[in-house]
């Protein structure tokens, strides 16, 4: 039995072999981001703080995830380095 939740953009799973879909699902390529440094984690601070920005917006000026983003906003990267003064370098 097919299905795709009536859904036409959606691909048709086969509920009695679902594993043939999750394997599919895991061998798909996942991008990584580039490691934060001071500077990255300055700007994403300048832009979050400063400028009021979404994460995922940030992360898209930056060029990192979403992830990465929120990872400095709490402190796992560089907690003690202040958001960017001034405009930035891009």
């Amino acid at each position: 039995m097919l299905i795709n939740g009536g859904n036409p953009t959606l691909p048709d799973v086969n509920v009695n072999a679902p594993h043939r879909f999750l394997a599919k699902a895991k061998t798909m390529n996942k991008r990584s981001s580039p490691p934060i440094s001071a500077e990255i984690a300055s700007q994403i601070r300048y832009l979050v703080i400063e400028k009021g920005l979404y994460q995922h917006q940030a992360a898209a000026i930056v060029g990192v995830n979403q992830g990465r983003v929120s990872e400095v906003m709490r402190g796992r990267h560089y907690p003690d380095v202040p958001p960017a003064q001034g405009s930035l370098p891009f």
